[in-house]
């Protein structure tokens, strides 16, 4: 069983269906209400919408519930919130960690408790590339995109992106293949 937070924003709603398609059999999404159908499309089994259930965060029901909780949105702290929704073992995985956070209990923390705390260190690997390639082109991972533009127009990209809704989720992104 799975918890994803933030799953509306760019990273979270891929990390929905790239979950799916590595088999987790339970996906949790916490997100906000504008982005709820679409995160239930994207394959989430339970969506919490985090403005309308205001207590979520101590709902009981989610209490030791999860082998890994994933804040793709960096808004959440380990020590304050995803520790209580963990199961024994269970890891915690920030986007964005805390340097302090990651130091003080990614090696303290597990000894304690059995509980692991993670950070995302990015290791590029063609064979990842070429299976989410895959997906992709199959639609089997759905990504937000807001805009594509060839590479030879870059400075376009660059200004859709300053311009864009940064909340919305959505991406700009650049074409390099057949660009120029």
């Amino acid at each position: 069983s799975h918890c994803l937070l933030g799953g509306g924003g760019g990273v979270g709603s891929a990390a929905i269906s790239i979950a799916k398609q590595l088999g987790a059999s339970h996906v949790t999404a916490v997100c906000s209400k504008k982005d709820v159908d679409r995160v239930r499309q994207l394959g989430a089994d339970i969506v919490i919408d985090r403005r309308e259930d205001k207590n979520w965060k101590s709902d009981a029901s989610l209490s030791k519930t999860f082998d890994l909780v994933f804040d793709a949105s960096s808004s959440y702290s380990f020590m304050k919130d995803g520790r209580k929704w963990l199961k024994p073992g269970g890891t915690f995985v920030n986007a964005y960690p805390l340097v302090v956070e990651q130091m003080a209990f990614g090696w303290l923390w597990p000894l304690l408790t059995g509980k692991k705390f993670k950070m995302v260190n990015v290791k590029v690997r063609k064979s990842d590339l070429v299976l989410l390639s895959g997906w992709l082109s199959s639609n089997k991972v759905s990504v937000l995109v807001d805009s594509v533009h060839p590479i030879s127009k870059i400075d376009e990209a660059v200004k859709r992106h300053q311009s864009g809704d940064k909340k919305s989720g959505s991406r700009v992104v650049v074409k390099v293949e057949g660009g120029w």
